[in-house]
């Protein structure tokens, strides 16, 4: 595996209107896990003994990078919701 291969093509409109992919490479990824984990900001660890509750979809690069790739990153449980229900 290169660390420039394209490991993830999410799509988003972004602010002109048509859906379009996002490459995401495999370093850019690591790189985005490594800072949030290993960053220089202990408030910000996550710990093997966290559950992460995770409402957002699985394709949403907020919940794939923030949620499960570092949660597994670190050993983490995930707590995935099958629905959001604020109620």
């Amino acid at each position: 595996i290169n660390p420039d291969d394209v490991v993830a093509l999410p799509y988003s409109s972004g602010t002109t209107g048509l859906p379009k992919g996002v490459m995401l490479t495999h370093k850019g990824l690591v790189t985005s896990v490594a800072q949030q984990v290993d960053g220089e900001n202990p408030n910000l660890y996550i710990h093997s003994e966290d559950v992460m509750l995770c409402v957002l979809p699985l394709f949403h690069i907020y919940s794939l990078n923030s949620v499960l790739l570092c949660g597994l990153r670190v050993g983490a449980a995930i707590l995935i919701m099958q629905k959001f229900d604020i109620v």
